[in-house]
């Protein structure tokens, strides 16, 4: 994960999700646990302020919980305390470098993370998975911004907010435009998207690391995917 991202999210406590009510945390969650087997060990990547991953707690023997933000885990911490959870651990690490502490996991969830990880770090992301998984473990890459919608997110045609005229519309494209530029000189991410991807590329680069990918539409959020991943079986063709 690049350095320009982390510093996106240094000093935050909050990740900014559409919804913000405890009833949708758990509708969130329930959506994502219906993709993933449970029990065993859980390493929930990027879980920010825990906002998902205490409504995960119940499903799992254990769970771990890594971020690049020390403030987001800080919030976490207090969200836990206050859920009393015991099943739980956090610790600093981001999705292309896991805590060397980190040795095994039955489940893994990255939600909403690729999208801050370029077509090389996703295969880097999955690399660390392979280091801990287990032989019959899955990984869900969750909330992926899907690079065909990505024009009509831009253009605000998501959830009612469409904007009318040409003239919003170029403005909107162009707010797009000035994030890449920002991205490259280190500025802020503007659409607070980063990198948005496509279904089969997702499918590809997890077939290079050795897994077969079921991919789904997000319940939620139209214009995202999920990627459930699981060791390929021995005779598939891996092109």
């Amino acid at each position: 994960m690049s350095e320009q991202y982390k510093k996106w999210w240094v000093d935050k406590q909050d990740a900014g999700h559409r919804f913000r009510t405890e009833e949708w945390f758990e509708r969130n969650a329930y959506e994502l646990l219906c993709l993933v087997p449970h029990g065993g060990t859980l390493l929930d990547v990027g879980c920010g302020n825990a906002q998902l991953l205490t409504y995960f707690a119940s499903n799992y023997d254990e769970l771990i919980g890594i971020d690049p933000s020390s403030s987001m885990l800080d919030a976490a911490e207090k969200r836990i305390n206050k859920f009393s959870l015991k099943n739980v651990r956090l610790e600093l690490g981001d999705a292309c470098q896991f805590p060397t502490s980190i040795s095994h996991a039955d489940v893994i969830i990255s939600n909403q993370v690729v999208q801050f990880l370029d077509s090389a770090e996703v295969r880097i992301h999955l690399q660390q998975c392979n280091r801990v998984l287990a032989p019959n473990g899955v990984v869900g890459l969750c909330g992926i911004p899907w690079v065909n919608l990505r024009d009509w997110y831009l253009a605000g045609g998501i959830h009612g907010k469409f904007n009318e005229g040409i003239i919003n519309i170029l403005r909107t494209m162009r707010q797009h435009y000035n994030f890449s530029w920002k991205k490259q000189s280190g500025g802020v991410i503007s659409d607070n998207l980063g990198n948005w991807h496509s279904r089969e590329e997702i499918t590809k680069i997890a077939a290079l690391e050795g897994y077969d990918s079921h991919i789904v539409s997000a319940w939620y959020y139209e214009y995202r995917f999920h990627a459930k991943l699981s060791r390929r079986r021995k005779g598939t063709d891996n092109a």
